[in-house]
């Protein structure tokens, strides 16, 4: 295995563990759901660290008015677009967690009203 392989398993590893720490008090199998969600949202992550690293406009170099988009640039578009997608799926099953935890704790304030 390549020094790079193993560096971006390693990142990906510390970011698939960051969202599961994150979404930590979701019902397990609402997490078993969002599974794929999180590995694409991770996945996503470590691609567009990557990309960021290439160049995303190149200029012609007897004419440096001249710029091009690199397919660098536009795979990163592609993929910041999947990652935004992916994070708003789990915001939503976050929020819903603090909604029901919100509804828990009202419903038993309820109970000590006089």
């Amino acid at each position: 295995m390549k020094k790079s392989e193993s560096s971006k398993e390693a990142r990906t590893e510390a970011k698939r563990a960051k969202y599961y720490d994150i979404l930590a008090d979701t019902d397990p199998r609402e997490l078993a759901l969002v599974a794929g969600i999180i590995d694409g949202a991770v996945f996503c992550e470590v691609e567009m660290e990557d990309l960021r690293r290439l160049p995303f406009i190149v200029t012609k170099p007897g004419d440096p008015s001249k710029q091009k988009v690199t397919p660098a640039a536009r795979q990163y578009q592609k993929t910041q677009a999947m990652h935004a997608n992916n994070i708003r799926i789990l915001l939503n099953v976050l929020r819903k967690v603090e909604s029901d935890a919100t509804n828990e704790l009202l419903k038993r304030l309820e109970e000590f009203t006089l």
